[in-house]
């Protein structure tokens, strides 16, 4: 089945508007160039800040390395043609090139890549959906799971606290769902001491599923054989010293590569309609940049969060002017907390290695974060939904009743017994 043309077209458009812009000096001005550079991305401030910004600094458009630090899409697409795009002939004009578009065939499918890319055509503007699915997508989901959970001693003793289970399920597995939920490929667990629990939950069990089966207990057998889709990884690295979570996120250097990836910590587990890392891939599909999933606490409680100072863009994002760890309450920028969800560029593992020891002597995320601020844009998300505090007694509790109501099969009956009106 031959590919539709208009689809071949508004593909082409995407993979090739990045290429035009940087392809030399465009026959605009710099506004112009702005404005021709979200028309043809649909990302629109974004890129266009960054054509400008890199005009008035350099003196010329934005190379290749300015649009991948702010837009996100160098490793799929402008680092595939960077160095046909370096040594392209000079671009023509928007009104030039669109008559060259409306007058000439596509360049096939199967030509030189570096004569398509001399020779493309302005295509028209690209909707943003297809440039969002061109963006590289999340693969990867990192769970540091290495902590001791000292907060509920003696239970965490021998047992892993993220296999604390909320009604039938551990925080673990609601960790992973949201994941997966979010476009999750690689799920990657920084485990440590009395954690190989978390490793055979999500091992397959031939004897329990050949004994599920026997028993004719087919939805349990369901339940037990899809807790992780065939085509997902699980990778375990552990983390040989208790150094934080920077230090936690470090270990997984290898394991993530060179991309984007989620950062879920299971003491935080969050009810809404769409889940939480969905709703922050969306964000990051439209800016490139890292994310940080933030809710306002009270003032009196910001000394246990990572804390941030924001100001709002023009598109309408908000931007990390500061971050700091654990402030008191009068040192505190804000009352804007970063809770267990994250979305971070691969430039933060550089900034980690070069992080020492912070608050509590260990490797903070939060103080590499502030150094990455220097490098590229943070965004915050206020995401929709209800944080449940896991990590502490009384979060846990909420939590453990709040999604026992809303249980299908048990929730008519606890909240009978709620209500005291409950009978046997």
């Amino acid at each position: 089945m031959k590919p539709k043309p208009l689809i071949l077209l508004a593909a082409l458009s995407c993979l090739l508007a990045p290429a035009i812009l940087l392809a030399g000096p465009v026959n605009i001005n710099t506004a112009d160039a702005a404005t021709l550079a979200a028309e043809l991305t649909g990302v629109g401030p974004v890129l266009a800040d960054a054509i400008v910004r890199d005009r008035e600094e350099n003196g010329h458009y934005a190379s290749p390395d300015a649009l991948t630090r702010v837009s996100g899409v160098g490793p799929r697409i402008i680092e595939m043609n960077r160095e046909n795009i370096l040594t392209g002939e000079a671009g023509e004009s928007a009104e030039a090139s669109q008559e060259t578009a409306n007058n000439s065939p596509l360049p096939a499918v199967g030509a030189d890549p570096a004569a398509r890319v001399r020779r493309a055509p302005f295509l028209g503007p690209a909707k943003p959906a297809i440039w969002s699915r061109l963006m590289p997508r999340i693969r990867t989901a990192v769970f540091p799971v290495a902590g001791r959970g000292t907060r509920f001693l003696p239970a965490t003793k021998a047992h892993p606290k993220e296999m604390l289970p909320i009604v039938d399920k551990p925080l673990i597995q609601y960790a992973v769902e949201e994941a997966l939920a979010a476009g999750a490929e690689k799920l990657v667990f920084v485990t440590g001491v009395c954690k190989r629990a978390i490793e055979d939950h999500f091992d397959v069990d031939p004897e329990l599923e050949r004994a599920l089966e026997r028993s004719g207990k087919t939805d349990l057998l369901d339940a037990v054989r899809n807790i992780v889709p065939p085509h997902v990884t699980c990778l375990y690295v552990r983390q040989g010293r208790p150094l934080g979570l920077g230090h936690a996120v470090l270990c997984t250097r290898a394991a993530v590569g060179d991309e984007p990836f989620f950062v879920h910590l299971a003491d935080d587990l969050i009810h809404s309609d769409e889940p939480c890392l969905k709703q922050m891939a969306g964000h990051h599909a439209e800016h490139g940049c890292s994310v940080l999933g933030v809710e306002t606490v009270p003032m009196d409680l910001t000394g246990r969060y990572g804390v941030v100072a924001i100001e709002p863009e023009p598109s309408g994002a908000e931007r990390v002017t500061r971050i700091v760890e654990k402030p008191k309450p009068e040192d505190a920028p804000s009352n804007l907390a970063v809770v267990g969800r994250y979305i971070l560029t691969p430039a933060i593992f550089d900034h980690l290695t070069q992080t020492g020891r912070g608050a509590g002597g260990e490797i903070q995320l939060t103080d590499a974060i502030a150094s990455l601020l220097d490098d590229e844009p943070v965004h915050v998300l206020p995401f929709e939904g209800r944080r449940y505090d896991c990590g502490s007694k009384i979060g846990y509790l909420r939590a453990t009743v709040e999604y026992a109501l809303r249980h299908p099969e048990l929730g008519e009956n606890f909240r009978a017994y709620l209500q005291g009106v409950w009978e046997r």
